[in-house]
């Protein structure tokens, strides 16, 4: 008994072990994790050129995966283009603007700037109109 028990719950780990594994892989294959390195590069570049005092542009110019960044004196590479994603209302744009506001301004890490945020940067553009 014990030892049909002690089968029982080994085959059962190796199971549960096969299937996160493809899990995880099949995770990986999506490239999220691409796409959020990419957005907070683009949010650090955005900060550190506001702290030096430079104006920013954000513009999504012809589908692109990533806003380029446009200031004054710099302008970053544009990231590689990918098409843009039909089952995401989320705007990248939106996203670099929003992270980067939470990062500079200390009243948007509280929980009312938080919600004035997500109103200001998402709701009043008509972001979440379907949900």
């Amino acid at each position: 008994m014990c030892l049909t028990l002690s089968l029982l719950f080994s085959f059962s780990f190796f199971l549960f072990l096969f299937y996160f594994l493809r899990w995880e892989e099949e995770i990986e294959e999506t490239g999220w994790i691409d796409g959020v390195r990419k957005v907070i590069k683009a949010v650090s570049i955005v900060v550190l050129l506001l702290q030096l005092g430079e104006p920013v542009i954000l513009s999504s110019p012809h589908g692109r995966d990533l806003p380029a960044v446009v200031s004054t004196k710099h302008t970053m590479p544009q990231h590689s283009p990918s098409p843009p994603s039909s089952h995401s209302p989320l705007s990248l744009t939106n996203q670099v603007s929003s992270l980067t506001q939470l990062c500079l301004d200390p009243y948007y890490r509280t929980i009312r700037g938080f919600c004035v945020l997500i109103e200001k940067e998402w709701m009043s553009q008509g972001k979440w109109h379907s949900r």
